[in-house]
């Protein structure tokens, strides 16, 4: 098996003794599968034989295509290992692709079947294919590759296919290269980059044993990724179906665009039904529709306190905004625009800690109208004051107490 020379990290285990859970009798149709998946395991390197002393059992199930798969009961080997966490917080966001570069995008084969299993650890996951009437001693196996229901196979895959990509990234600095599992996409500012690139990845990828799946290489638009489909200048989502007539929030969301490396990002806050909602988009009056929308950000739906005052929940939503723009582009947006009165935002900027603390560091424009277009119509006609109807310091008048 290719890629052996470059094994993956080893698992740390809760318990030194070894855990024995005997193998389940299984009737003869399965038998027979599991004997014949075996097989194949074998012959691709997947498989070697064992005498370990660890054991849990395996079954097949059969799947709507009528190909039997193999399982392996791995319940109680997860409880005794420890969980390594994971290296993504998320899904890398297509709306930073810079738009009309050229994109390749590969899709790995089988990934935790090319990844290999790091020697020490592949006795803790052997098992046994049992025999009819005990007519024959059984058949020991353990795993050489990252096993099908292993807790930390995900975190390992994504190490493996990174190190795998990581000659890449230095090579070509300029490449955008999103990695998520077995998907991973490549654009570039020029076609010839591309081409440049694209022997380069194969060959790095083959070279840690991953294997690509050729049908499942995609080198014209539009590309499907991550469940979006890219064009050259925007992203859609692939099973939506559009409306026309943009009516609510819900409307506007299913079309965003690709960035526009030389146009600025800018944070829009808007006020509808009094709950602040932010987008994260570009604007140019060159173009068709000014508004590219790259992302829209929300605040839960349930705020923490029963009653929150509007400019908290704005400060709430600059700060989201500001961390969105950080994950997704490593840098703050060049404007935020608020619907607000200047002297209203100068005044909760003078005597708000949640407001100062939202824009702390923030070194770019702040402007107080809105552009003029359909996405923002909504916040048109709310008029608010961010100014709290309570006083900090004492005021003449009676005392009064309430239950509630």
């Amino acid at each position: 098996m290719k890629g052996t020379e470059c094994p993956t990290s080893s698992l740390r285990w809760l318990v030194d003794r070894p855990i024995w859970e005997n193998q389940w009798p299984l009737p003869h149709d399965k038998l027979v599968a599991l004997r014949e998946l075996v097989q194949e395991q074998l012959d691709m390197g997947h498989l070697e034989p064992s005498t370990s002393p660890w054991n849990t059992p395996v079954f097949c199930i059969k799947k709507k295509s009528g190909k039997w798969r193999l399982l392996q009961d791995l319940r109680k080997i997860n409880a005794m290992m420890e969980g390594m966490g994971t290296l993504q917080a998320g899904m890398p966001s297509p709306t930073m692709l810079p738009a009309d570069w050229p994109v390749l995008i590969v899709d790995l084969k089988d990934r935790f079947f090319t990844i290999p299993l790091h020697p020490d650890d592949r006795p803790k996951f052997a098992f046994t294919v049992p025999t009819i009437n005990n007519a024959e001693p059984a058949q020991r196996y353990q795993w050489r590759v990252l096993p099908q229901g292993m807790r930390n196979s995900p975190m390992l895959c994504q190490w493996y296919v990174a190190r795998a990509l990581s000659g890449v990234r230095k090579r070509f600095p300029d490449a955008h290269v999103y990695h998520y599992m077995d998907d991973i996409l490549v654009a570039t500012p020029t076609q010839e980059d591309l081409l440049r690139l694209q022997p380069q990845l194969l060959n790095a990828l083959h070279s840690h044993g991953l294997q690509v799946a050729p049908e499942k290489v995609q080198q014209q638009p539009p590309w499907k990724y991550l469940g979006v489909k890219i064009l050259e200048r925007t992203i859609r989502h692939q099973e939506v179906q559009f409306v026309q007539s943009v009516k609510t929030l819900n409307d506007a969301q299913k079309l965003v665009y690709r960035i526009e490396p030389s146009i600025d990002v800018t944070v829009f806050i808007t006020t509808p039904d009094l709950h602040p909602t932010g987008i994260i988009g570009q604007w140019n009056d060159d173009w068709t529709d000014p508004l590219h929308v790259l992302e829209w950000v929300f605040l839960p739906h349930q705020p923490h306190k029963t009653a929150t005052a509007l400019f908290e929940l704005i400060a709430c939503l600059i700060i989201k905004c500001r961390q969105r723009c950080l994950q997704l582009m490593g840098a703050d947006p060049s404007k935020i625009i608020l619907l607000v009165q200047r002297e209203e935002f100068d005044w909760s900027y003078a005597n708000n800690v949640s407001l100062q603390s939202a824009l702390k560091g923030f070194s770019g424009q702040i402007t107080y109208h809105l552009p003029s277009h359909k996405l923002l119509q909504v916040a048109k006609n709310t008029q608010f004051s961010l100014r709290p109807k309570s006083s900090q310091e004492p005021v003449q008048g009676p005392t009064v107490f309430t239950d509630g």
